[in-house]
């Protein structure tokens, strides 16, 4: 049985009228025969098949790839055996065709996604991902030395990446934090440097509540350590003998 668009004005064989149109009219006398408009006339004379497409909701996560398990197992393995830190993990893995942006924001054990822009020519984030780092906190990096050091167009390029993230991640209540991401003791920054650079992105509210973020992600971690800590919410409470 043939399905058709609840408002569907044309049938399937007055759409292959329309595209085949041997009758040699024009888009208005087209339009005026089957009663319909010169839009519709146009569709179905571009379409390739006469058949609607699928309508209702649209999948939102449709164009974001996720890892297989293998391919987490791969990264998890790079990460343990080279030792190496997140952005030169990320390097690695964009390098052998691994997405993991998503991937990030839905494990429950990451606290920071790192440079997300990197080595793309959009910003890393859209909607989807910034509300997936809102659900589980995970924050957003934003790596001051990568702006510092680029230059002309790609520095443009990293500013203009921060910026819609920032955007982003203030919408659907996701962290951020900013790194000096320092090679040597002369590249480090202090807070109030990192703020200063913040303050020119975001009003200053929201500059102290990024720089409050690292230290909040330290605290979270050393409470995880505790003995008596299951997971997060989860305590072993000994009681006292009487």
């Amino acid at each position: 049985m043939i399905a058709y668009h609840p408002r569907a004005k044309t049938t399937i064989e007055i759409r292959k009228e329309i595209k085949e149109n041997q009758e040699g009219l024009t888009v208005r006398e087209q339009a005026k025969k089957y009663n319909v408009s010169t839009k519709t006339i146009m569709k179905w004379r571009k379409r390739d098949n006469p058949y609607d497409e699928k309508h209702g909701t649209k999948d939102l996560y449709k164009n974001h790839i996720k890892i297989t398990p293998l391919e987490e197992y791969i990264i998890c393995e790079i990460r343990k055996t080279a030792l190496l830190g997140l952005d030169d993990l990320l390097e690695v893995v964009n390098s052998i065709g691994i997405k993991i942006n998503r991937s990030a924001l839905e494990m429950h054990d990451v606290d920071i996604l790192s440079t997300p822009e990197l080595n793309r020519k959009d910003s890393g984030l859209d909607h989807v991902l910034a509300r997936l780092a809102g659900m589980h906190r995970v924050a957003i990096e934003l790596n001051f030395n990568r702006a510092l050091m680029a230059k002309n167009y790609d520095r443009a390029r990293i500013l203009m990446a921060f910026r819609r993230n920032l955007k982003l991640a203030e919408k659907f209540d996701a962290p951020v934090v900013i790194s000096s991401d320092a090679n040597d003791i002369y590249s480090i920054k202090s807070p109030h440097d990192l703020r200063a650079f913040l303050n020119t992105l975001v009003d200053a509210e929201y500059s102290k509540k990024i720089i409050e973020t690292a230290y909040k992600i330290a605290e979270y971690r050393a409470y995880l350590k505790k003995k008596n800590v299951v997971r997060y919410g989860v305590e072993i409470v000994e009681e006292n003998g009487e």
